[in-house]
Formats: C-alpha cells, structure tokens, sequence
C-alpha cells in the first residue's frame, strides 16, 4: 500500500509491541510519519518520540488532529503548529501544541467497520456515545485525558448508528463503552425507548451492556433498560470501605453500591462489578472487608466479581502525585504497569501482603454459584 502517514493507538499494555511494530515499519517505509495516539501518546509522549521511531503523537481526541495533520503531511497545507492537540520535535525540542475539545462530537461520521473483521471480537461491536466522565478518582486518567466536560450525543444519534450497523452486518449485540453511560437518566430512557421502536421495526432484539456508577441509577431507570435489551451493567465498587472510597474520590459509599446492586438483580440485571485492591490507605483489615463484601455480592446477587491489584498509570492523579499519597514505586518503567501484580510500596501494607490478598479474590472470581 505504502501510505504516507501511520497510526498507531498507544497502550500501556502493549508498550513493547507498539515500539517494535513502529520501528519495523519505519525500516519498511522510511519515508511514512508515524503517529502515536491514545493513552500512552496523551500521557508518555517523551518516550514515544524518543529514539525517532514515531515521528509526533496526537494528544487526548485525534479525529480533527489527524486530518489535519494528513492536509499537511500530504497535502502541503498549514502548519505543524497549527495542528490542535499535536507534539512533535523540533530539532532537539518537543513542541506541544494546544489542546482542544471536539465540541460536536456528532458531526464525526461513524466508525468504518468494513476495514474489521468483526467474528474476531468478543463484541462485534462497541458504541461511544459520550466523552468524558464527571468522576475524579485518583486511580483513573479519564479526566486528564478528556478534561473537565463531559460531552454527549443525542438518543437519535446514537440509534441512527445502531441502526446503519444493523443495516450493514445485520448486527444485534453490542457495548456501551462510556465511562457512564446513564449519567442522565432521561437520556437513557428515551434512548431505551427508541431502542425498542428500532428492534420493533426490524422484529429483532437488540442485547447490549454498558457501564454505570452506583449513584445515578434508579430501579426505573435499570428497569427500562432491561426493557430494551440491556444484559449486563457493570459497577465500579472499588472498596468496600467508605473511609477507602473518600480517599480515593470515588464520591460514593458502599451502601449506594449495594443498593444499585440490589436494584439491578430485581430487574433481572446481570452484573460487573470491578474491585481494586491495594489502594494508598488500604490496611490488612479494609482489604479483607473488600474482599468479604465482593464475595457477599457474588454469593447473593451472581455478581461477576472482577478485582484488581491498584496500578498508578501515567495521567491519574495517584502516579501524578505519588509521594503525596506516601507511596514508593517499586519500578518506574510505565511499560511493566500490570493490573495483577503490585507496582509501589505503603507504609501500611506490603506488596506481598496485596499480592497474597490478590490470589485469594481470585479464587472467589472464579467459583461457581450453585444453582
């Protein structure tokens, strides 16, 4: 094909891939740019332009970024420093070009999914039909990537996608994959509602999961979407512990998590719900009370209880300010970051003592519930 311009959606847990898919590329087509996007090239841009291997990295949102920067690359128009959200080099400085929010996200055209082969995923497809979250937890770098509004799509937007998939590959089953997906609750409604004259039209049913939080969800509101073909909702607990979940921002309590569970399985709701364990004031006994409580969720509702060892990513506030939090990382290679093994050290508990305490929790995630 020899393109001219290359993209390349940066991970942490790819780290070593990407660089190695970028370098064996760059020996291929020396004259092609290529570009870094997503976490790693919004949060750990130095190191991806370090060694000329990727030639600039697009920051946060890249739709507008990239057209712009294929006007200039092939086209011979504007400026580098024109390109909003854009870093590159400049002889032996980085140059960081201002970062801008795409404010109408519904004038983006959908997602290509012809270039897929879509029997490959686990979802044949995903929807996003928000940017950005109204959470600050510490442990999370969405707000440092999206910012401070969240923006969001229209109902009608986001069925009119829906229904050019199922147009297309005549597909029914997909996942919301915002950060909250029912952060309005007349929004989820009325989009619930067009679901289900989407699904009458065609004498389908459509089947979908999403992610919610605990404090905007109401048995209406999860009702509904049961309604209109929702499977599965996922929960972020994060602690059993109130005192642990002021700590970390999470901004709710246990109690609201387990009411949000209780109301889930009412509806016939199955369930997520993801647990870290390891946060910086965990102590022996508020990672036993986690544990207990994940179990006691599984055991009386079915819940799928997923947990986590707590990993400081590049762009959350707990890496950001890691000695803040009195904390000590035991390595500072972003690309060794794993969700299942322990990466800083507490004064109040040992890696060891998190890493133990992490194969227990999933022994209780992988047991079956006797029917």
């Amino acid at each position: 094909m020899k393109p001219k311009i290359i993209g390349i959606t940066t991970y942490v847990e790819s780290w070593h891939v990407q660089l190695a898919l970028a370098k064996k590329l760059k020996q291929l087509l020396p004259s092609a740019m290529i570009v870094a996007g997503g976490h790693c090239a919004t949060f750990c841009y130095r190191d991806m332009l370090r060694g000329g291997v990727f030639d600039c990295a697009i920051a946060g949102e890249g739709e507008e970024a990239f057209v712009q920067l294929c006007d200039y690359y092939i086209k011979g128009q504007g400026e580098l420093k024109q390109v909003n959200n854009l870093i590159y080099r400049e002889n032996d400085d980085i140059i960081v070009n201002e970062r801008k929010r795409i404010v109408d996200i519904e004038a983006l055209p959908f997602p290509d999914r012809n270039v897929l082969e879509l029997d490959k995923y686990s979802y044949a497809f995903t929807l996003s039909t928000s940017r950005g979250c109204p959470g600050r937890c510490i442990f999370c770098s969405s707000h440092a990537f999206w910012g401070n509004k969240v923006i969001i799509r229209s109902p009608k937007n986001i069925i009119d996608e829906i229904d050019a998939v199922y147009q297309q590959f005549k597909l029914t089953d997909f996942f919301v994959i915002d950060d909250t997906f029912t952060l309005i609750p007349k929004r989820t409604i009325e989009f619930c509602d067009l679901l289900n004259e989407l699904g009458e039209k065609y004498n389908v049913s459509f089947k979908w999961g999403c992610e919610s939080r605990a404090d905007v969800v109401t048995e209406e509101v999860l009702a509904k979407m049961k309604q209109a073909g929702c499977v599965m909702v996922q929960f972020g607990m994060e602690s059993g512990n109130d005192e642990i979940l002021k700590s970390i921002k999470k901004n709710i309590t246990y109690s609201q998590l387990y009411t949000a569970v209780t109301l889930a399985h009412k509806v016939g709701l199955k369930m997520n719900v993801s647990i870290i364990l390891g946060h910086h004031l965990d102590t022996k006994e508020t990672i036993e009370e986690t544990i207990s409580k994940g179990k006691d969720m599984k055991e009386k509702f079915g819940a799928n209880v997923l947990f986590s060892i707590n990993t400081p990513y590049p762009g959350t506030e707990l890496r950001e300010s890691i000695d803040k939090f009195d904390l000590e990382l035991l390595f500072t290679e972003v690309s060794k970051l794993r969700i299942n093994i322990p990466s800083f050290r507490s004064k109040l508990i040992s890696e060891r003592e998190v890493n133990q305490y992490f194969v227990e929790a999933q022994y209780i995630s992988s047991y079956l519930i006797p029917n």
